[in-house]
């Protein structure tokens, strides 16, 4: 019974047999450079298609000290892929990060969108017991892993079928698993210290919290850069009326956008919000309807709400429209009083037909 427990204690690697590994590794490291540098060329050029991520790319093959430790460890761990037998065979179906491609992002939804992307550009090994796409350790350790197959190179056949793994994860969790990795994993000459362990704890959290603010401040940066952004028509002006009020709008709204865009300089919706809210405005409006006996959509209320600002400029725009009078003139013309009827500026076209 002592033979039988001295005997499965033992590590399932020898030094010579590790050694041995080591050396072929090294004859072979050039086709996992290769992998590695092929497979990231064609994922940086696809990620520039993508346009709108910030990204960082680098690749690498395993360092011949790396691999030494991590078949130790493997070996102590009795991991039964890591024997001497199958890693003569081939050892990068065994040692999958042999080639290791590496993509840090700024948010966890575009640690998911480049992840979807490497499964869609890819071919992925058929292998039945490939890691799973996302990686999270009880140690903190987080980030997306794919197993993905060299693309194939034109007149190059020596690293067709290579695996390459692809990492992807967020620029916090990045700096916490490089601790963690080095800390608990390499351990840097000494295990960690309870000290060291919970300043680790303390790290992974604030990481985790950074993921969350960066991923707010990149989508309050969006709503930013949507607010400022030019409003270019009456739809899309529609649109922004209807989201500061949180209702559907009904009337002329190509009336409104050309009237709008000559008094607000730019017209987009932070220059809207300077004219006020759009609510407080439309009641303004109604308001000024019901007194004046003006039936008012929405159009025509907003108009009216705004009126005493910009009376001449809208008296001298709705003028020069053609054809009969709409609603929206009719509206104008109540509001400003006969003095400055609009007939008096361009004579009656109510017979004119509208272009």
């Amino acid at each position: 019974m002592v033979d039988v427990v001295a005997t499965s204690a033992l590590p399932l690697l020898s030094e010579p047999q590790i050694d041995v590994v080591v050396q072929r590794y090294l004859r072979e490291m050039a086709r996992f450079e290769k992998t590695a540098a092929v497979v990231a060329d064609r994922l940086r050029r696809e990620l520039r298609a993508e346009g709108h991520l910030r990204y960082l790319l680098s690749f690498r093959a395993k360092h011949p000290d790396d691999l030494r430790e991590k078949l130790r460890r493997k070996s102590d761990e009795r991991d039964g892929k890591y024997t001497f037998e199958a890693l003569s065979h081939e050892i990068g179906e065994v040692v999958t990060d042999l080639a290791g491609c590496r993509v840090v992002v700024y948010t966890v939804p575009d640690e998911e969108r480049v992840s979807a992307l490497v499964r869609k550009i890819f071919t992925l090994p058929d292998r039945l017991d490939a890691k799973p796409p996302s990686i999270r350790r009880p140690s903190g350790y987080q980030a997306t892993h794919t197993l993905v197959l060299a693309p194939e190179v034109h007149d190059d056949t020596s690293i067709r079928g290579t695996i390459c793994e692809v990492q992807v994860a967020t620029v916090a969790a990045h700096l916490f698993n490089e601790l963690e990795h080095d800390i608990t994993y390499k351990k840097l000459g000494h295990p960690a210290t309870q000290a060291e362990q919970r300043l680790l704890i303390s790290v992974e959290r604030a990481c985790k919290l950074a993921d969350h603010l960066v991923e707010q401040l990149l989508d309050e940066r969006a709503r930013g850069k949507a607010h400022l952004t030019g409003i270019a028509d009456a739809a899309e002006l529609r649109l922004a009326l209807e989201r500061a009020t949180a209702r559907p709008l009904n009337g002329d709204f190509a009336r409104l956008f050309t009237m709008l865009d000559t008094v607000v300089d730019p017209l987009t919706p932070a220059g809207l919000e300077q004219l006020g809210k759009p609510t407080e405005i439309l009641a303004r409006g109604q308001a000024e309807a019901l007194r004046f006996g003006v039936a008012a959509d929405d159009v025509i209320a907003y108009v009216l709400g705004i009126l005493p600002e910009y009376q001449a400029e809208f008296v001298l725009i709705a003028a020069h429209w053609r054809g009969p009078k709409t609603a929206l003139r009719r509206a104008i013309q109540s509001a400003v009083g006969p003095a400055q009827r609009m007939e008096q500026t361009t004579g009656s076209d109510d017979d004119a037909v509208e272009p």
